[in-house]
């Protein structure tokens, strides 16, 4: 969205200047609308979770997955290794 509406700018000659304030903008904009996403306490439980399972199941569901990510990454040395062997 961002790239086409700089390219519309350029060949209607718009300066520089407007296109990078105007593209700020919408940068702020749409970090604006994640950052509001994540004040919502639910959002970091995944969708399948919050409705299958009760709130407080979906949560430990999610942190148990959160745990298992952390110990593949904090794995992730020992497998490249023992894949170059």
């Amino acid at each position: 969205m961002l790239l086409n509406k700089v390219g519309c700018w350029i060949i209607y000659g718009f300066s520089m200047m407007i296109i990078l304030l105007i593209w700020r903008k919408d940068l702020q904009d749409y970090h604006g609308g994640w950052a509001a996403l994540l004040d919502n306490s639910l959002f970091c439980i995944p969708v399948e979770y919050r409705e299958r399972y009760p709130l407080h199941v979906a949560k430990n569901k999610t942190r148990e997955i959160i745990k298992k990510a952390g110990k593949l990454l904090c794995a992730c040395h020992e497998m490249l290794a023992a894949a170059h062997t």
